[in-house]
Order: C-alpha cells, then structure tokens, then sequence
C-alpha cells in the first residue's frame, strides 16, 4: 500500500503537474510538496479534504484504500464510520502501515485513547466513543458560560430523573406517574416532579385519559431518540471523570493551538 506522500506524487504526475504548481493550488511551497512526496512529513489533516478536492478524488484515495471501501449498511455503519475516525488518527500520527494493530489497540483496551487537537478542533476515539470536535478552544469557552448547558447537566446529575430514564430506555412506552414510582422506588410525588422535569426537555409527554369517574395523567415516551445524546454525554463523563490518561497516540495540549 502507498503512503500518502507516494499518492500525492502519483496523482499529481498524473495531472502533469509540478510540486511548484500543486504547492500553488494549495497556497503552500514546493519545498513542503516534496517533504509530503519524500515521506519526511504529511499533510496537516485540515488539508487532507483540500488536497482530494484538488486531485477530483475521495479522500479514501489519498490512503490507498479506495478499492476496499465496504458497503454501508445499519449492521455496519458504526463500526465503518468508527474505522475511518481511527483511520483519519493514524495517518495524522504516521500509523497507516500499523492500522489494524493501533485499531485493535483502541477497540480492546478499555483504558487506552487517541486524541489530536488542532486549532480547528478535536478527534477524540476510544473504545466506545468517536468524538469529532469542530470547534476551537476559543470558540468553546461559550459553553462554560452558557446557563441552558449547566441546567441541561444538573437536569442529568439528578438521581430520579437517571431512574426514570432508565426505565423508560429498558421498558414500556407508556405508564402513570403512580406505576413508574413504584417500578424506580419513587413517591408518586417525586415521580410527577421528574416527569415534569423529562417533559419541560421534550423527553415525554403527557395525555389526560378520562375513566367516567375521574380522570388520570399517562405519560409516554417522546422524542427519544434524544436518549443518544444523553448516553454520549454519560460516556464522556465517565472518560473525563476517571481520573484515567491512557492514550496511545496523542497530540496537543489545554490551548488546543
């Protein structure tokens, strides 16, 4: 398999071009060209897309992997964007001859991490989570700031709310306030209070159901699908809490820069 460095040179002889007119295409020297083609660097990941696009190519191509792409189905699909998130990782740190092994490092060890941080983001990939951060440092300060966010995270810190969750994510779709207390060990007060909570976040929603005598409140799953961004936050809390910095590549630093 070529490395990125010998593609680059196959594609732009290809096109009967230069180093000094590809390196003008890309705003760049010949001298950093031929350092690519040579194997003494490779590109900066943020000019990997542009480099494609400049050759009409996928960016597959530029690994000399474009012929094994697979077949993109549900049962696969994660799995295949997670190769590619790790792909992308490996040739930042010049690992494309070593993929299967760095990949197999990351999916086994439970501990282990690789991460790079640019100016322009972050790629974070552990064993269950691929992170794509597109944004910087700078630009995500906001966030500390933002009070939405810190309800959002105390809403999630809340010890009812993740027992209802739980049980919503596990269960039947619909129930009273009295049957889930009594299925998480709540007060019917206590469950009503969360529900409220769950239904201010779009997580359920509630219906006035009338028996001739009285009439009772059935609450129901609603738009639960958002329960993927809540496992994703749990996930990179559980990361961010461990105490754990077990990284096998890794690349950056708190400026991001």
């Amino acid at each position: 398999m070529k490395t990125v460095g010998e593609k680059i040179a196959e594609l732009r002889k290809q096109k009967n071009m230069t180093q000094e007119e590809f390196g003008s295409m890309l705003g760049i020297s010949a001298q950093s060209v031929s350092k690519w083609e040579n194997n003494v660097s490779l590109p900066d990941i943020s000019l990997i897309p542009i480099i494609a696009d400049t050759f009409d190519i996928a960016i597959d191509t530029l690994f000399d992997r474009s012929a094994t792409v697979p077949s993109v189905k549900a049962e696969n699909a994660v799995e295949i964007a997670f190769h590619h998130l790790l792909k992308t990782n490996a040739a930042y740190f010049d690992l494309q001859n070593k993929l299967e092994e760095y990949k197999s490092i990351i999916c086994e060890e439970n501990t282990t991490a690789t991460a790079f941080y640019t100016e322009n983001g972050a790629i974070f990939g552990n064993q269950n989570i691929g992170v794509i951060y597109r944004k910087s440092a700078k630009d995500s300060v906001p966030f500390l700031k933002d009070e939405e966010i810190r309800a959002y995270l105390s809403m999630l810190a809340d010890e009812n709310v993740c027992k209802i969750l739980a049980y919503m994510a596990e269960n039947a779709k619909s129930f009273t306030a009295a049957s889930i207390a009594a299925k998480c060990g709540l007060t019917a007060k206590d469950a009503t209070a969360t529900l409220e909570t769950l239904k201010k976040y779009a997580l359920v929603m509630s219906r006035a159901v009338d028996l001739g005598d009285e009439t009772v409140t059935v609450w129901e799953k609603y738009a639960f699908h958002k329960i993927l961004f809540i496992y994703s936050i749990m996930a990179l809390a559980k990361k961010a809490a461990s105490g754990e910095d077990n990284y096998y590549c890794f690349c950056g630093d708190y400026t991001w820069s």
